[in-house]
């Protein structure tokens, strides 16, 4: 027996979009199920003009596969879905017709709908209450499914009429409604606003956009003026100059938010911060002055005035003042000594540095600049760099090297001078010079001092008679000049000495008369001598005796003569001194006596 049959099993691809006009691809395949060879095979679908299959016959068990393309419709994208069955048919060997139905194949086409609303304005009819403004709203299908119900809200518009209420997907409706205006409106100086269009899906969903903001802007003239004024309460940094900042409102609309700005004042006070049209406040702040300030002179300083319009906007005004600062240069100086550097380690002396500094205090009220010292008495005295702030001090310093002039005199007596230079109260003048002297009287150590060391030129033992010569070696051991130098000997006549006049340091060869050696000398076997170099010293606080002393011990050969003993030598002296005395007395009585007679 002959059993013809076909089986067809249908699937459907992804959709190539979820938009009308997009494609679903699907494939057929066709089974023979039956014993019989089977011809003519092909597919019809409702959906499908054209089905292409590889093969048109075939035998039992054998199967082909059918292809063919479906162009999604805007209903079907409405609807969700695409639900779909096919037939697949052939003919038997007997001619019989053989149908089969495929399963049916669901493909779903996702839904999403939008709108959108793009909202315009035109020109206000007028800038005062009661006048209108037309607005249009084109509301455009954004989705991919209709949208039907098509309305636009707006917040201050309460009648809006739209042409078409339904809307396919890519097309838009326009819809226009009038707003008048307030009086609010025309001191905010604009009019702002958002609309919102909305609709229903297919679904049945609500579907919304909102729209651009619009904003209409009614013209305004704000207008706002500034005078500034200021006076110093003094002339120094750190005084205050305190200001006065009148403004009015000059414009036709109220402004708000009312700011001061001055870039040499952080904190200005307004007791009113919104001012309507005709109306003023006075704001005040205060400044504190800088060196720099008064170094210039004055102080220039610009302000503005801002505030907020109705409109948000915001109008500015400006104004300047000069403040007048009247410059007072001054300087002091205190010098004062150091202790004597003694530089060759040798006491003080000529050649010691004397050191000095100088402490210069700008007294002014003004920055002063090159500073410098003159000192008579130094060449180079040495300053910091850099300008000198009023109540600033600085440091300079500078040595003397001491003459012998100085030493002599016991004390050195300097005056300075500090120089500098300031602002002129003409800023278009030279630097103005101010100077400032001190002086100081620094004492000198004095130290006179003399050696002597007597010598002669005696060679082995003396002889009664023998002439001996002494020669007095006198040195300046301190530190002044000695004048008046002598030296005295006992056993001498005289001592000759070339120079009276020894500089510290300096020495001079005194020569004695000669000197005999006598019996005494002799009887004493030795010859002891002391001489005295001196002079007279008369610094300020009175004069002193200034002496060196120096003995000398030469060997004489004892007389045979005359045995010595020191007792009976000094009584033979004294007797020979006694009969020599009444001897003179009898004499001068004698003579006298003659001149009586």
């Amino acid at each position: 027996d002959t059993e013809p049959g076909l089986n067809i099993v249908k699937s459907a691809s992804r959709p190539s979009d979820n938009i009308a006009g997009a494609t679903i691809d699907y494939t057929f395949t066709v089974t023979n199920t039956g014993n019989v060879t089977l011809t003519g095979i092909g597919v019809t679908d409702p959906l499908i003009t054209t089905v292409s299959c590889l093969a048109d016959t075939l035998y039992p068990t054998a199967e082909t596969t059918c292809t063919g393309t479906h162009v999604l419709s805007q209903a079907e994208v409405d609807s969700g879905a695409v639900l779909n069955t096919a037939t697949a048919h052939g003919t038997s060997p007997q001619g019989t017709d053989i149908a089969e139905d495929s399963n049916q194949v669901s493909t779903d086409i996702p839904a999403n709908p939008g709108v959108s609303v793009d909202k315009s304005a035109g020109a206000p009819s007028g800038n005062n209450a009661g006048d209108t403004i037309v607005y249009t709203f084109t509301v455009t299908n954004t989705g991919n499914v209709t949208v039907t119900g098509i309305g636009v809200d707006d917040p201050q518009i309460d009648d809006i009429t739209c042409a078409e209420t339904t809307v396919a997907p890519g097309v838009a409706t326009s819809c226009t409604g009038t707003y008048t205006l307030t009086q609010a409106d025309i001191d905010n100086g604009s009019v702002t606003n958002t609309a919102t269009a909305d609709g229903t899906s297919p679904a049945g969903d609500p579907v919304s956009g909102i729209s651009n903001t619009v904003n209409t802007n009614i013209v305004a003239t704000p207008g706002i003026d500034l005078v500034k004024t200021g006076s110093a309460s003094g002339e120094r940094a750190g005084d205050t100059v305190d200001y006065s900042f009148t403004v009015s409102n000059t414009g036709n609309v109220t402004l708000t938010d009312l700011v001061i700005s001055d870039p040499l004042i952080s904190s200005i006070s307004c007791p009113q911060t919104q001012l309507a049209p005709t109306s003023a406040t006075v704001c005040t702040g205060s400044y504190t002055l800088t060196q720099a300030d008064v170094d210039a002179g004055s102080v220039h300083n610009d302000a503005e005035a801002s505030a907020d319009t109705p409109h948000s906007g915001t109008v500015t005004a400006a104004d300047g003042t000069d403040v007048s600062i009247a410059p007072g240069p001054g300087l002091d100086l205190v010098k004062q000594a150091g202790a004597v550097i003694d530089v060759d380690n040798n006491g003080v002396d000529t050649g010691d540095l004397l050191p000095y500094t100088f402490t210069v205090t700008n007294t002014g009220n003004v920055t002063m600049t090159s500073v410098a010292i003159q000192d008579p008495k130094i060449s180079d005295v040495s300053c910091p760099a850099g300008s000198l702030a009023p109540g600033e001090t600085l440091s300079c310093t500078g040595s003397y090297p001491l003459s012998q002039a100085d030493v002599d005199a016991g004390a050195v007596i300097n005056s300075a001078k500090a120089t500098a230079l300031g602002p002129n109260a003409d800023p278009d003048l030279p630097l103005h010079p101010v100077s400032a002297s001190d002086s100081v009287t620094t004492p000198i150590d004095q130290h006179p001092a003399l050696s002597l060391t007597k010598s002669s030129n005696a060679k082995g033992t003396l002889k009664v008679s023998s002439t001996v010569v002494f020669t007095f070696l006198v040195t300046n051991t301190g530190n002044v000049v000695l004048n008046d130098i002598t030296v005295s000997d006992p056993m001498l006549k005289s001592v000759s000495c070339p120079i009276q006049t020894l500089q510290p340091g300096q020495s001079t060869v005194c020569t004695g008369s000669p000197y005999t050696v006598t019996a005494q000398d002799a009887a004493k076997g030795k010859l002891v001598n002391t001489a005295i170099a001196s002079t007279g010293f008369c610094p300020a606080a009175g004069c002193s005796t200034v002496s060196a002393r120096s003995t000398v011990r030469l060997a004489v050969a004892k007389s045979t003569h005359l045995a010595y003993t020191g007792a009976e030598v000094s009584r033979s002296l004294m007797l020979g001194g006694a009969i020599l005395l009444a001897g003179m007395v009898l004499v001068f009585a004698a003579r006298r006596r003659r001149r009586n007679d």
